[in-house]
């Protein structure tokens, strides 16, 4: 095993997801500056537009991003725990059915949890997944209805506190996302390194002559 399956999307995904956490930190900072001086804000009014829209190229290319990644990483549990409920198929296709993918937004992160518990070299990463995934599952809903609501809504009649208060949530759900994809990628980098280990001994191991 030279390179886990989904070793290069992951990091592609992480640098994506900091790229998206810098620029909402700066529209965070850019809404602040709406609520307590518009003068200067009708200054850098324009720049707020850009981030703007970046912010939301980064949102779908993270949509996509996470497909891929989430399939892959199934992929390597599939390899490290053959008897892992639930195959790279499900986990990406189950969340575009309606409703259904309500659950499975917390069935995939528990699979994975319960997985890495079997084994006692990621018990320190699991414990930090196990802790944290259920935040970022309740912070991805909160700034879903935030987006359903700006979707319906016209932005004029859309307080600025609640502009504020969805950046400061989707910001949260960044780091969230940081820590979790750190947690699995560092487990998963553990298995393989065990896994090469065992492999390593295993000629030695039936190369070494019995005593008579």
């Amino acid at each position: 095993m030279k390179q886990l399956q989904s070793e290069s999307i992951g990091k592609i995904l992480w640098i994506v997801l900091w790229v998206a956490a810098i620029f909402t930190a700066v529209s965070v900072v850019n809404t602040v500056i709406y609520i307590i001086d518009y003068q200067l804000f009708y200054k850098i009014e324009a720049f707020y537009s850009v981030v703007t829209i970046f912010i939301a190229l980064i949102h779908f290319i993270l949509f996509i991003l996470y497909g891929i990644w989430i399939y892959k990483v199934h992929m390597d549990f599939k390899t490290f725990f053959p008897d892992h409920p639930v195959t790279p198929g499900k986990a990406v296709g189950f969340y575009f059915i309606p409703f259904f993918s309500l659950y499975w937004l917390f069935h995939v992160p528990a699979k994975l949890s319960r997985s890495l518990k079997s084994e006692a070299i990621t018990a320190d990463y699991r414990g930090k997944f196990s802790v944290l995934w259920p935040f970022g599952v309740i912070f991805f809903i909160i700034d879903h209805i935030f987006n359903l609501y700006f979707a319906y809504n016209e932005s004029m009649y859309i307080s600025e506190w609640t502009w504020l208060t969805a950046d400061i949530v989707y910001l949260i759900l960044l780091i969230l996302s940081l820590s979790l994809l750190f947690a699995v990628t560092n487990s998963l980098q553990l298995l393989k390194t065990h896994k090469l280990e065992t492999e390593q001994q295993q000629p030695a191991d039936d190369d070494t002559p019995l005593n008579a």
